[in-house]
C-alpha cells in the first residue's frame, strides 16, 4: 500500500514540476519581452541624444560651444547607456537566481514529501509491532486506535498525540495528491518531529 502512495505522490509531483517548469518558461519569455522594450527605450534616448546634437549643430554657435556640447551631452548618453546595460545584467543575473532558488525549493518539497510518506509507514510498522495483542491481531489497529492506545500505556506523550494526529492529516494530503494543501517548510518541521518519536517508541517496551 505504502508502494502505491510511493508512486501517487511522485506522479503528482512530477505532474506539478511539469506545470511550473511551464509557468517557468511563460515568466522567462515575459522577462526577455520586458528586457527587449527597455532595450528599445536605451535606444530611443540614444536617438533623442543624437537629434540634440544635430539639432545644437545647426546653431551658429562657436566651434568651441559645439565641441563642449557635445562632450557633455556624449558624456551623459554614455552614463545612461552603461546604467541601462549595467541594469539589464544585473536583471539577468538576479532572474537566474530566482529561478535556480524556485527549482530548489521543488526538489527539496518533493524529497521531503517522500521522506514524510516513508517515515510514516516506520511510525505504524513499530507502533503495530508494541501492540501485540493475541486476541486482536495489530494489523488491524486502526490508526486512531494505535495513536489512542500508544498513549494510553505511555508510551508517547500527550504533545505526540497532536504532533501523530497532524502528520497523519499532511501524510494522506501527500498521499492522495493534494500538494496544495501542504506546506513544505512545515512538512520539514513535522518530519523531524515524528523522527524523533519513532526513534523513541523503538526504545520503548
Amino acid at each position: 500500500m505504502e508502494s502505491k502512495d510511493r508512486d501517487r505522490i511522485e506522479a503528482r509531483a512530477d505532474q506539478i514540476l511539469g506545470m511550473e517548469a511551464q509557468v517557468s518558461v511563460s515568466l522567462v519569455r515575459r522577462r526577455l519581452l520586458r528586457l527587449v522594450m527597455q532595450a528599445y527605450a536605451g535606444l530611443g534616448l540614444m536617438a533623442f541624444s543624437g537629434a540634440i546634437i544635430f539639432l545644437f549643430f545647426e546653431l551658429d554657435w562657436s566651434r568651441e560651444e559645439r565641441i563642449a556640447l557635445l562632450v557633455g551631452i556624449g558624456g551623459l548618453t554614455l552614463s545612461v547607456a552603461s546604467f541601462f546595460v549595467s541594469w539589464l545584467y544585473s536583471q539577468r543575473e538576479l532572474s537566474k537566481a530566482e529561478e535556480a532558488q524556485r527549482v530548489s525549493h521543488r526538489l527539496m518539497s518533493r524529497l521531503v514529501y517522500l521522506e514524510m510518506i516513508e517515515e510514516w509507514s516506520r511510525f505504524e510498522a513499530t507502533a503495530r509491532s508494541k501492540l501485540a495483542d493475541d486476541q486482536r491481531p495489530n494489523r488491524r489497529y486502526s490508526i486512531s486506535e494505535i495513536i489512542r492506545s500508544l498513549r494510553e500505556s505511555d508510551k508517547i506523550k500527550p504533545i505526540d498525540t497532536e504532533v501523530l494526529n497532524y502528520c497523519l492529516q499532511v501524510r494522506n494530503s501527500i498521499a492522495h495528491g493534494n500538494l496544495s494543501a501542504v506546506d513544505a517548510w512545515e512538512t520539514s518541521y513535522l518530519l523531524r518531529r515524528l523522527r524523533g518519536i519513532n526513534d523513541l517508541l523503538s526504545k520503548v517496551d
